[in-house]
């Protein structure tokens, strides 16, 4: 669903008001949900693309991931007293 609502805005739907696009994704590996969604948005919009369906512009699509390092010997300093 959150692909759809990425690509569906940029589709010139008007211009085929009888044709039903279908477009299947397939994952192979995923390590995350935020990932797979951003990396589908951009395949969608370049498949729609290249199979000449008239689009505004392509979609652009980022995940980003962030992790913090605890040093657990400061931890234990800390709240040890």
């Amino acid at each position: 669903m959150a692909v759809y609502q990425a690509i569906v805005s940029s589709v010139r739907l008007e211009l085929l008001p009888k044709a039903m696009i279908d477009v299947y994704i397939t994952v192979i590996e995923a390590d995350g949900i935020e990932g797979v969604i951003s990396s589908a948005s951009i395949a969608v919009s370049a498949a729609l693309a290249d199979a000449g369906i008239e689009i505004l512009g392509l979609v652009i699509s980022c995940s980003a991931v962030g992790f913090l390092y605890v040093d657990a010997t400061l931890y234990f300093m800390m709240f040890s007293r």
